[in-house]
């Protein structure tokens, strides 16, 4: 109701000063009208925030979603490391993909991994006498339904924003991540593969393959998540390269490239 109301002023330029002038005379005089349009004027100046945007004009996240941690006790990853799991949570889902990021505190060095864990498990303390004593929490994760390129994209974009007060990522070193960890990724790759090259993985054919990753749309999509810490891909390398069908695909599955990348960032 008040909207409407304030949509018929719509017509007029009023002056703020003068209105309150006006009001305030009007009040003195004991006018009733005068109480009336001060509530009126007043709930004209309370703005819709529902669909508010940021700087950037994109709308920000829905409010059931949220960026969980999980610190990695010292005890595993050794008291000259701070070691921290990030994970998007919407609603009860709480996604199977996780952004680890770990410092070094003697050199500074930052690095982070990307990977699908769906029924991880972070163990919480070790025997130094007996290796087989290593206690676990229950899993909080379950299986996740599978998301897209773009989904993971911005889960990542979420999980730096929530990591920068935890770190300072513009001395991250490097990403690490398995090709078919990213949708669609290990496909694509391949298909230009072996357009360039064929069937074909000479001596060196890592640095071939970590050419096309280079020049990917998923490089360029990266930088700009990591401009914000004045980062930007530098060097690409994979290890363990492998062309191969996994044994649980169907029949007549094409082979795919896979292996881990490991991105290495430089300042801008």
């Amino acid at each position: 109701m008040v909207q409407k109301r304030c949509a018929k002023f719509g017509h007029y330029k009023i002056k703020p000063d003068l209105v309150k002038t006006q009001l305030i005379t009007l009040y003195m005089k004991g006018s009733a009208f005068a109480i009336s349009l001060i509530i009126l004027l007043a709930g004209c100046n309370f703005k819709n925030d529902n669909n508010s945007l940021n700087k950037k004009g994109v709308p920000k996240e829905k409010s059931d979603t949220i960026v969980g941690v999980e610190v990695v006790p010292a005890d595993i990853v050794g008291t000259d490391h701070i070691e921290k799991e990030y994970f998007v949570v919407i609603k009860n889902d709480t996604s199977s993909f996780l952004v680890i990021i770990s410092e070094n505190k003697i050199t500074g060095k930052v690095f982070m991994n990307y990977r699908q864990d769906p029924y991880g498990r972070t163990p919480r303390s070790f025997s130094a006498d007996d290796t087989a004593a290593v206690a676990y929490d229950e899993p909080i994760r379950k299986p996740a339904k599978k998301l897209n390129y773009k989904k993971q994209m911005r889960q990542i974009e979420l999980i730096l924003g929530d990591a920068s007060k935890d770190f300072n990522l513009s001395k991250l070193h490097g990403l690490r991540f398995g090709m078919s960890t990213i949708d669609g990724f290990s496909q694509n790759t391949t298909k230009q593969y072996l357009s360039k090259y064929g069937e074909r993985f000479p001596y060196g054919g890592n640095s071939n393959a970590a050419e096309l990753v280079k020049s990917s749309v998923l490089t360029a999509d990266l930088n700009k998540i990591l401009a914000p810490y004045a980062l930007i891909i530098d060097e690409v390398s994979i290890e363990k390269l492998v062309y191969f069908t996994p044994l649980s695909s169907p029949r007549g599955t094409k082979p795919l490239l896979d292996g881990m990348v490991y991105l290495s960032f430089k300042k801008i």
